[in-house]
C-alpha cells in the first residue's frame, strides 16, 4: 500500500472511531458524509441524511440569533464555534458544542463545510443540576436566618415554602409534619383552591404510604399518583418528597410539585434529593419539628393516662408529734409507668395537659380519701397555674377544681407546690377565696423559692419544713437553730409548722422539745392506698 493510501486509511479509521460527530457538506450545505458517532448521537443513519441540510437536526428551542451569528462568520470565511440545541430522531433535545470550518480548494474556492460536534448534554445537565442544587441550598440556608427571626415552626416552614415556589416550574410546596398518628400540612404555598392547605390532615392510607416511602429516602411521583387525594381543578403532573430528618428519625417531608407536564420528569427525578434536609441544613426548622413531635407524643401520653386512670392516689399520715394522733393525710400520686410524679406533672404542663392531669389526680384522691379514717383533713398538692387558671379553678358548681373539692368529705388544705414562681399573689388569693373554706400550705420551707417572703405573701395556714432541715435535727445544732427560727417566724405569721421527712424517733423527740407540733414521715407511715 502506498504511503498516501496508508495515511488516508488511518485518517478514515480515526474519523470513524472518534466520539465526536462529524458532518461534511458541499458548498450548498448538503450533507455528503457523516461518521458513526453522528449516527449514534443523532439517531439518524447515513442514508437518511445524505443530501439533506444539517438544519434537520435543529431543535425548536434553538435561538435563531445563533444561526445568524454562525452564518455571518462562515460567510466571511472564518470558522465558527458555539453551542447548538439539536433534536434526536426520537424528538429528544440534546446540546452539541460545534466547530464548523469552511473547506476550500487550492484555488481558494469554497468546496463545503466540515462540522465537528460533541454532545455535552450530560455536562450541561450536571451544570444545571449544580445550579439548581445551589439555589435550593441557598434557599434553605436563608430559611435558617428567617427561622431565627421567627418564633414558630409554622413561620419558619412557610419561609421555606415561599422560597421553593420561586424556583422554575415549581408551583406547589408543602411542609408535612409526621406526628404520632397523623401527617399534617404545617406550611403551604399553592394555587388558590388547592385542597392541601395549612392544617390539612392527610388521608390515613395515603399518610401511611408517605411515611413508609419517605423513611426509605427521597422519592417522586408522576401522573395520577401525584394528584392530591381531595378533588381539585389543578392537575398536578409530578411531586417530589424530601425527608426532614433529625438523626435517624424522619420528622416529616418537604414536598414540591409542578403543574407543568413538560417539567414532570425533571421534578420527579431530580428534586427529591434536593429538597430533603436535616439538622445540618436547617437546625431551627428541624428542632422545632422535633419539639412538635415530642409535644404530640406527650399530649397523647397524658391523654391516655387520664382516660385510662393510669395512676393511683396514696396517702401519708400527718400526726401530732406529742400524742401520735393522725390529724390529716397528704394525698400523693403514683403513676402506673413508675414515672416520678414531679416529672410527670412537669411534662403534662409542658405539653398543655397540666390542668387535665392535675384535676384527674386530685379527683381520684378526693374520692379515695373516703376510705380514710374520719376526723382529719386532706392535704392536696396543686400548682399555682391550676389555681389561677380561669377555666379550671372555678368555685363549686363549675367545671374545675371547685367541683372536685365540693365532693370532699372532710376539710381540704391546698398544698401549693414550690417548683414555680407566683407572679401575682393577689390573683392567687382571689382564686383560693373563690374555692370556699380551704386551707393553704407551703411546701419545702427553707429551700427553693419557699422563702419567708413567699410564705408571707401566700398567707399560708401551714408551713412544711423541708426534710433537709428535719433529718439530723437531734444531733446538729445548726439545724436546731434554723428550726427554732422558722418556728418563731411561723408563730408571728400565724401559721403552723409541719416537719416533713421524720424517719427516726430521736429527730421526732427533738422537734417536740423545740416546739414543733406536727410532722409526717416514714416513722409514722409510708404513702399507701387508703384502707391499707
Amino acid at each position: 500500500m502506498a504511503e498516501m493510501e496508508w495515511e488516508s486509511a488511518l485518517l478514515a479509521l480515526a474519523v470513524e472511531q472518534t466520539r465526536d460527530a462529524i458532518i461534511a457538506t458541499d458548498a450548498e450545505a448538503r450533507i455528503t458524509f457523516v461518521n458513526a458517532a453522528f449516527e449514534r448521537v443523532s439517531g439518524y443513519t447515513r442514508d437518511e441524511v445524505l443530501g439533506r441540510n444539517p438544519r434537520l437536526l435543529q431543535a425548536p428551542e434553538q435561538d435563531p440569533a445563533v444561526f445568524a451569528d454562525m452564518w455571518a462568520a462562515l460567510s466571511a470565511g472564518n470558522p465558527w464555534r458555539g453551542e447548538l440545541l439539536n433534536r434526536h430522531k426520537t424528538g429528544r433535545v440534546y446540546t452539541d458544542v460545534v466547530r464548523i470550518t469552511p473547506v476550500r480548494d487550492d484555488r481558494g474556492q469554497l468546496r463545503g463545510y466540515l462540522s465537528v460536534q460533541l454532545d455535552v448534554s450530560h455536562i450541561r445537565e450536571v451544570e444545571a443540576d449544580l445550579v439548581l442544587e445551589a439555589r435550593v441550598r441557598a434557599l434553605l440556608g436563608e430559611a435558617v436566618q428567617a427561622g431565627f427571626a421567627t418564633t414558630t415552626l409554622e413561620e419558619a416552614a412557610q419561609a421555606v415554602c415561599d422560597g421553593l415556589v420561586d424556583l422554575p416550574r415549581i408551583d406547589i410546596a408543602h411542609v408535612l409534619a409526621f406526628l404520632e398518628h397523623d401527617v399534617v400540612v404545617v406550611a403551604s404555598r399553592s394555587p388558590d383552591g388547592f385542597p392541601m392547605q395549612v392544617g390539612h390532615r392527610i388521608d390515613p392510607a395515603r399518610a401511611a404510604d408517605v411515611r413508609r416511602r419517605t423513611a426509605a429516602g427521597p422519592w417522586g411521583e408522576v401522573g395520577s399518583r401525584a394528584q392530591p387525594p381531595a378533588p381539585t381543578t389543578h392537575v398536578v403532573e409530578a411531586v417530589a418528597f424530601g425527608p426532614i430528618r433529625h438523626g435517624d428519625d424522619v420528622l416529616g417531608a418537604l414536598v414540591v410539585g409542578t403543574l407543568d407536564a413538560a417539567a414532570a420528569g425533571a421534578v420527579a427525578d431530580k428534586m427529591p434529593a434536593l429538597v430533603g434536609f436535616g439538622a445540618s441544613t436547617n437546625r431551627f426548622l428541624v428542632e422545632r419539628m422535633a419539639a412538635r413531635r415530642r409535644a404530640e407524643r406527650g399530649r397523647r401520653r397524658m391523654d391516655d393516662i387520664v382516660a385510662g386512670g393510669a395512676f393511683t392516689p396514696v396517702f401519708q399520715p400527718i400526726v401530732d408529734l406529742t400524742s401520735g394522733y393522725v390529724v390529716g393525710h397528704e394525698a400523693l400520686t403514683r403513676f402506673a409507668d413508675a414515672t416520678p410524679p414531679d416529672r410527670c406533672f412537669a411534662e403534662a404542663w409542658a405539653v398543655g395537659r397540666g390542668p387535665a392531669v392535675e384535676l384527674a389526680t386530685a379527683a381520684a384522691a378526693v374520692d379515695a380519701a373516703r376510705a380514710l379514717p374520719t376526723g382529719g383533713w386532706l392535704d392536696l398538692n396543686v400548682s399555682p397555674r391550676l389555681l389561677t387558671d380561669p377555666v379550671r379553678s372555678g368555685g363549686a358548681g363549675e367545671v374545675g377544681l371547685g367541683e372536685v373539692l365540693a365532693r370532699a368529705d372532710r376539710p381540704v388544705v391546698l398544698e401549693v407546690t414550690e417548683h414555680e414562681p407566683i407572679p401575682d399573689y393577689r390573683a392567687l388569693h382571689d382564686a383560693v377565696a373563690a374555692l370556699g373554706e380551704v386551707g393553704v400550705a407551703v411546701d419545702d420551707a427553707g429551700v427553693g423559692i419557699a422563702n419567708f417572703g413567699h410564705i408571707v405573701e401566700l398567707r399560708a395556714d401551714y408551713v412544711k419544713l423541708d426534710m433537709s432541715l428535719v433529718q439530723g435535727v437531734s444531733t446538729d445544732p445548726g439545724r436546731r437553730a434554723l428550726v427554732t427560727a422558722m418556728l418563731r417566724f411561723a408563730q408571728t405569721a400565724g401559721c403552723t409548722l409541719v416537719a416533713e421527712g421524720v424517719e427516726v424517733r430521736a429527730d421526732a423527740d427533738a422537734l417536740v422539745d423545740l416546739g414543733v407540733r406536727l410532722g409526717q414521715g416514714f416513722l409514722f407511715g409510708r404513702p399507701a392506698p387508703a384502707g391499707l
